[in-house]
């Protein structure tokens, strides 16, 4: 029995619930299909869509399923079509800021700067106080700023206050003993750990690498046994969540350096070897990919979102 426009729309609106819940825990594929599905269905029976709240319950359905789809697309590195899907929302909803973010969000990843920052220039135009826009917006301005500094016959740079802070903190960090060199860095690392809680990523990459950079120049003879414990743990810890820092902006060449490392100082590291596998499957490294989230799954059977990677990778 073939449904009415009404009775395929609201079982749209069903599929797309189910697919919010599949994102929410996780299961970013299943989720990017059903959202898929959801558009294919409402693209059919557009021309079947004739009175009035029908149409409108068409509008939002398909804008909701485009900005989803869209968020989707930005979990799983399919940054192009991101792009496509936002595109397509702009056109149902021209001020719509979500489709506007996420659409800079997919051009920062295809490295398109400068269509970027427009993109996050037009959302904080909408909504002034949209904190995500703004440190997005502020971090590609600075790294503008420090590539036309660094042009030939462009004079000497002047780092900024950021920048010049952390030097700082290098030259002090040089001369510390190995107990305030702990305490220094642990509270580096806590710094960084609240800078990516809240989403200024960029800024915790960098108080991450600094605290890392610090620890590479001390040797055993320094510390005693007990610090040189701590500074390990610590050195884990920096590499792992660095790591987790360079997938958040799109580095996933650094993300691997960074798991590799953490491998090192800890083979077992299931935290190590599945964000390796990110990054490699965002690299187009799907072999390995695949061989990484099948080593979470021997030390942890029940890990859900190495799994769900694993079965994504081998449906493919």
């Amino acid at each position: 029995m073939l449904l009415s426009a009404p009775e395929l729309i609201a079982h749209v609106d069903k599929l797309k619930g189910v697919a919010n819940k599949q994102f929410a825990a996780g299961r970013h594929h299943e989720a990017c299909a059903r959202y898929a599905r959801g558009r294919r269905i409402l693209r059919l029976v557009a021309a079947e869509t004739e009175a009035e709240t029908e149409l409108e319950s068409h509008s939002q359905l398909s804008l909701a399923l485009h900005l989803n789809g869209a968020a989707c697309a930005l979990q799983t590195e399919r940054h192009a079509e991101a792009i496509t899907l936002c595109d397509a929302a702009l056109a149902l909803a021209p001020e719509s800021t979500k489709a506007l973010y996420r659409k800079a969000v997919a051009l920062l990843a295809l490295a398109r700067e400068a269509e970027a920052e427009s993109a996050f220039a037009e959302v904080i135009k909408l909504e002034p106080r949209n904190r995500e826009a703004n440190e997005q917006l502020r971090t590609l301005r600075e790294r503008r700023a420090a590539a036309a500094a660094e042009k030939p016959g462009a004079g000497p740079k002047a780092p900024a206050d950021s920048a010049a802070t952390l030097a700082t903190e290098r030259a002090a960090m040089a001369a510390m003993s190995g107990a305030e060199l702990v305490a220094r860095v642990a509270k580096l690392k806590a710094t960084a750990n609240e800078l990516f809680g809240s989403g200024q990523h960029q800024q915790a990459c960098a108080h991450y690498d600094l605290g890392r950079n610090a620890l590479e120049g001390v040797t055993s003879d320094e510390v005693s046994a007990g610090e040189r414990h701590q500074l390990e743990e610590l050195s884990l810890a920096l590499h792992l969540n660095g790591a987790a820092c360079a997938l958040r902006t799109e580095r996933h060449a650094e993300a691997l350096t960074l798991c590799d490392a953490a491998l090192v100082l800890s083979p077992k590291s299931t935290k190590a070897r599945y964000r390796r596998g990110v990054a490699l499957r965002a690299l187009g490294r799907e072999a390995e990919a695949e061989a990484a989230f099948a080593e979470v799954l021997k030390v942890e059977p029940r890990n859900r979102e190495a799994s769900e990677q694993l079965r994504s990778l081998r449906q493919a």
